[in-house]
């Protein structure tokens, strides 16, 4: 029941918010069709063989099975679900452009205690059934850690850790690194509207919305 009426909810969100993303009409008409998968993938982000990708939440890997299969830029995949990220290193196992780290981004080192529940897995959640101990990496060490001076494009989709990630970003400025950020908001976080506005007004300080559909998928792109 509670996933259906968040289902609900999410169509909700799409039809108050349609009037107000960027008038591409083949975006438009892929997002009516497949709102909650295809805002992740289909806004028209340049990138090449050369692009640098974060994938911070992989799940499955099939986002960027997406990507790989459009671009083939290097993709680095974080997560932290040992199950998943197994299936994520067998899936790319002869993909040179792709590396598969268990672990997920944060904006500290840290270890929790995660819910597993697929690809609603969180560490922002009361634990239903499986649970397993995570490891979270503060993002700017990684990101010193592999020498990474420009991310073309970085996908968030954590469960609620992003908050805290994006935050880290805008005050470490490593923000200014991201061309574009794409970042899946949730609500089921404390205070998760005041959250949301705060990272977005840290993020405006160096990006334009580029388009916002709240607690599903929004793109911000550098000025």
């Amino acid at each position: 029941m509670k996933s259906f009426l968040l289902y609900l909810k999410k169509i909700y969100h799409f039809y108050i918010y349609m009037p107000y993303l960027k008038k591409d009409r083949y975006f438009i008409d892929c997002l009516k069709k497949n709102p909650f998968e295809f805002a992740s993938l289909l806004y028209p982000v340049r990138l090449t063989r050369d692009s640098t990708v974060f994938d911070v939440g992989g799940y499955e890997g099939n986002w960027s099975k997406v990507i790989d299969n459009k671009y083939s830029p290097n993709i680095y995949i974080f997560e932290p679900v040992s199950l998943f990220a197994q299936r994520i290193t067998e899936m790319f196992s002869h993909k040179k452009n792709i590396h598969v780290l268990s672990v997920g981004l944060s904006g500290s080192n840290k270890k929790v205690s995660l819910s597993v529940q697929e690809e609603s897995s969180s560490a922002h959640k009361v634990p239903i059934g499986d649970a397993q101990l995570v490891e979270f990496l503060d993002i700017v060490e990684v990101i010193d850690t592999y020498n990474i001076q420009k991310i073309d494009l970085l996908k968030i989709n954590i469960e609620g850790e992003e908050y805290e990630l994006l935050n880290r970003l805008v005050e470490s400025g490593y923000i200014a690194r991201c061309t574009h950020i794409l970042v899946q908001f949730h609500d089921f976080v404390d205070s998760a509207t005041e959250k949301r506005v705060q990272c977005i007004e840290g993020i405006h300080a160096t990006h334009n919305t580029s388009f916002s559909y709240p607690f599903i998928w929004e793109l911000f792109s550098k000025k």
